[in-house]
């Protein structure tokens, strides 16, 4: 709640990429899914708050894995999979953005044409650090030197942060076709022995 009991759900940010999430892991439980590798699933709170994540700055991936002892020396971060705004946009169409990181670009957008869901990408720059990180022996676990991907839907942002991102605004359908996509992508990931 907000001045004067103004109510601000976060319907669609970001509580529908949480629903998507929970879903998946669900379905992956029931298809009796095991990866060849690790995922942390991460959702949390406060963000913009004195003691939550600061939302000018980059979010720090370390910080969630030292949340649990032992975390953060028993996991090499390979990839980084930002979701936001998964119920609702200007147009079902799921748009990605990755810092230039073209392999996390191009799995996601055939894991989205195979179920029928339409891509575009950020305008954003190429990213180099993949070559710069080896050349300085950078260790591939460093957060910083991880690919990331952000998958939301084209216009997610219109609605967030007012009083009117509430239910009535969230796409069930959207949310399926961008959890199939969003779970094609990372069973991928999940089987490949090298990222």
């Amino acid at each position: 709640a907000g001045p004067a009991d103004t109510v601000y759900p976060g319907a669609n940010d970001n509580a529908a990429a949480i629903g998507v999430m929970l879903e998946m892991l669900r379905a992956w439980q029931e298809a009796n899914y095991h990866p060849n590798r690790t995922f942390l699933f991460v959702a949390y709170a406060g963000n913009g708050y004195e003691t939550g994540q600061n939302p000018e700055l980059p979010l720090d991936i370390e910080r969630f894995l030292t949340a649990k002892q032992g975390f953060s020396s028993a996991f090499q971060i390979e990839a980084v999979v930002f979701l936001q705004g998964l119920g609702d946009g200007e147009a079902k169409v799921m748009e990605m953005g990755s810092g230039g990181n073209l392999r996390l670009l191009n799995l996601f957008d055939d894991a989205a044409s195979q179920v029928g869901l339409k891509t575009s990408r950020t305008r954003e720059g190429i990213e180099l650090s993949g070559v710069v990180t080896r050349q300085q022996n950078v260790m591939p676990g460093d957060s910083d030197a991880a690919p990331n991907i952000t998958i939301s839907f084209k216009g997610w942002a219109r609605n967030s942060g007012l009083p009117s991102d509430d239910l009535s605004q969230i796409k069930p359908d959207w949310m399926e076709s961008i959890g199939e996509a969003l779970s094609t992508a990372l069973m991928t990931i999940g089987q490949e022995t090298i990222y």
